[in-house]
C-alpha cells in the first residue's frame, strides 16, 4: 500500500520531481529525492511471492485464481509507473512478474499469455505514445550503443572503455581515470559496476561478483523459513501415523490450524518410544510410563490444548496450517539416498519454553548404522519374535535380527531357527516375517543358530554352502517396497 501511495503522489504536480523525462521521484527536504518505484520492485515480489505459494489441497502449482490475483497485482503498479514515463521500470516489473510466475511452478499457459501480454502491452503503449522517442533510442542503443555514441550510449561506451582500463589487477583504489573524471555520468547508480571493473581490474570484480552471490545465496536460504515459521515432516506410512491421522481429520472437520507441541530434550523413556511404531490409539505416554514403571510427568502447554512432558528441556509450540503445504529442500536419507525436493506442513510458531539451562541431548540420525536405527531395533526385534513364536505358534524360532548398517532395519531380515525345523515351519516364518510390518523385510533369510547374524560374512557363507538356490529362494508378488529411494519403485 505505501509503495502504491508512492507511486501515485509523484504524479502530482509540484510533489512529483522529473529526471531523465520522467516524473518518477518525491523531492525531500534537504535537496534529497525519493524514488517510490524502488519500493515498489521489492513489495511485488513479496505479494507474488505470498499470493501464488498459497498451495491450497496439496496442490503443487498455484491455483488459476491466484494466478489472476497475482498479475492484477502486478498491473496496478505497472499502470502507474507507466503514466510516469519510467518505461524501465516497467520493463523490470514485466521481468519479475514472468520470473516469479516461473519460479513458483505455475503453468505454462499462464507464463506464455503473460508473456505475449506483456508484448502487447509494450507495442501498444508505443502507439498511444507512451514510450517516447527516446526511450526507443534506449531499446536500440541497448543492442548497440554506437547507433547514439554522443547521447543514448554514452554511457555503454565509457563504461566498457573504463572496464577495459582496469585489466587484470585493476587502476587501484580512486585511481580509475574514467570513473574519477566523471566521463561514466551514471557510474553512481546503473553503471556503478565500472568503478569495481575500471579500479579492482578483472580479479577484483569477479571477487565482488562471487560476494554478491554469496550474500544472494545467503539471502535464499535465510528467507525459506521466516523466524516464526517451520516445516514440519510428518509421517504418511500406510494406515497413517498418529499425528497424520490428526491431521486429516483437522482437514475433514475444516480446521485450519491443528495445535502441536515439539518436545526437545525429553525423558529417556519418553524419547525411546519416538521412533517406536505403535499401534494407532496407543498412547506413547502410557507405554513409556509402563517402561518407566512410574507415571510420565505432563503439564499444560502455553499457548496451545496439548499436554507436554514435564520434564523436557525445551518445548516448541504452535500451529500447522492444514490448508496448503511448502516446499522444503532435499536432505540425506537414511538409505543413503537423497530425497529430493517434497511439499511438507507449515507450522507458524506461538511460543518456546525451555528450562533455565536446558540441555537437549542429540542423537546422531543418518545412513545406518545411526542411534535412531539402533533405538528401533531394541524394540522391533523382539516385536518380530513374539509374533513368529507366540501369536504364529512357530516354536522353532529362536530368534530373529533385523540388518542395521547401511540398510537401516527395514531391508533385510534373519529369522534363527532350531537345527531340523522342518522346512514347511522354516518357509511359514519367513512368508508371516515378510508380512508383519509393511515397511520392513524386503529381503528375509533363515539361517540356524551357529551363524552370527550381525556377521555380513557369515550370511554369505550360509547362503553360499548351505543353500540350493533352486529349492530355496521364492519371490513374492504384490508387496510393498517400503521405505526407500524413489528409483527403486
Amino acid at each position: 500500500g505505501f509503495a502504491v501511495i508512492g507511486l501515485m503522489l509523484v504524479l502530482i504536480p509540484g510533489i512529483g520531481k522529473s529526471q531523465g523525462g520522467a516524473q518518477a521521484w518525491l523531492a525531500l527536504p534537504g535537496g534529497f529525492t525519493f524514488q517510490p518505484s524502488e519500493f515498489t520492485k521489492v513489495a511485488l515480489i513479496t505479494l507474488l511471492a505470498m499470493v501464488l505459494t498459497e498451495r491450497r489441497d496439496s496442490e503443487l502449482v498455484p491455483h488459476d485464481k491466484d494466478v489472476l490475483l497475482g498479475l492484477s497485482l502486478a498491473g496496478i503498479p505497472a499502470i502507474l509507473v507507466l503514466l510516469q514515463n519510467d518505461f524501465g521500470t516497467v520493463m523490470i516489473i514485466g521481468a519479475t512478474l514472468l520470473t516469479v510466475l516461473v519460479a513458483s511452478g505455475t503453468k505454462l499457459r499462464w507464463v506464455v499469455g503473460s508473456l505475449f501480454a506483456v508484448l502487447i502491452g509494450g507495442y501498444v503503449a508505443s502507439q498511444l505514445n507512451f514510450i517516447k522517442d527516446y526511450q526507443l533510442k534506449r531499446l536500440a542503443t541497448f543492442v548497440d550503443p554506437t547507433l547514439d555514441p554522443l547521447g543514448a550510449g554514452y554511457n555503454t561506451l565509457q563504461a566498457k572503455i573504463a572496464i577495459g582500463s582496469g585489466g587484470w589487477f585493476g587502476q587501484g583504489y580512486l585511481n580509475g581515470p574514467q570513473t574519477q573524471g566523471k566521463y561514466v555520468p551514471a557510474q553512481r547508480t546503473d553503471f556503478i559496476f565500472t568503478v569495481a571493473g575500471e579500479e579492482l581490474g578483472f580479479f577484483g570484480a569477479t571477487l565482488v561478483i562471487l560476494l554478491m552471490g554469496l550474500i544472494l545465496y545467503r539471502l535464499s536460504k535465510i528467507a525459506l523459513k521466516a523466524p516464526d515459521r517451520l516445516v514440519v515432516r510428518m509421517a504418511t506410512r500406510v494406515g497413517g501415523a498418529g499425528g497424520y491421522q490428526h491431521y486429516q481429520k483437522c482437514q475433514k472437520m475444516g480446521i485450519s490450524d491443528m495445535p502441536v507441541a515439539i518436545v526437545l530434550g525429553c525423558p529417556p523413556y519418553v524419547a525411546f518410544m519416538g521412533p517406536q511404531k505403535l499401534p494407532i490409539g496407543v498412547d506413547e505416554f502410557t507405554v513409556a510410563g509402563g517402561l518407566a514403571n512410574a507415571p510420565i510427568h505432563v503439564t499444560k502447554a502455553k499457548t496451545v490444548d496439548l499436554t507436554i512432558p514435564a520434564e523436557a528441556e525445551i518445548i516448541i509450540e504452535g500451529f500447522i496450517d492444514t490448508t496448503k503445504v511448502e516446499p522444503e529442500g532435499p536432505f540425506g536419507e537414511s538409505h543413503g539416498h537423497i530425497a529430493l525436493e517434497e511439499y511438507n506442513m507449515p507450522m507458524r510458531i506461538t511460543a518456546i519454553t525451555r528450562r533455565k539451562k536446558a540441555v537437549v541431548p542429540s542423537y546422531i540420525s543418518q545412513v545406518a548404522p545411526s542411534e535412531s536405527s539402533m533405538i528401533k531395533r531394541v524394540a522391533y526385534e523382539p516385536l518380530f519374535l513374539k509374533h513368529l513364536r507366540d501369536e504364529c505358534n512357530i516354536k522353532g524360532v529362536k530368534k530373529v535380527s533385523l540388518h542395521e548398517p547401511l540398510t537401516g532395519l527395514l531391508r533385510v531380515t534373519v529369522v534363527t531357527c532350531e537345527e531340523n525345523m522342518p522346512h514347511t515351519e522354516i518357509w511359514r516364518s519367513l512368508y508371516n516375517a515378510a508380512f508383519f510390518k509393511g515397511d520392513c523385510s524386503k529381503i528375509c533369510i533363515a539361517v540356524n543358530e551357529d551363524i552370527d547374524v550381525d556377521n555380513a560374512d557369515a550370511l554369505l557363507w550360509a547362503i553360499s554352502y548351505r543353500s540350493n538356490p533352486v529349492k530355496d529362494i521364492k519371490t513374492v508378488d504384490f508387496r510393498g517396497q517400503g521405505h526407500g529411494p524413489k528409483r527403486e519403485h
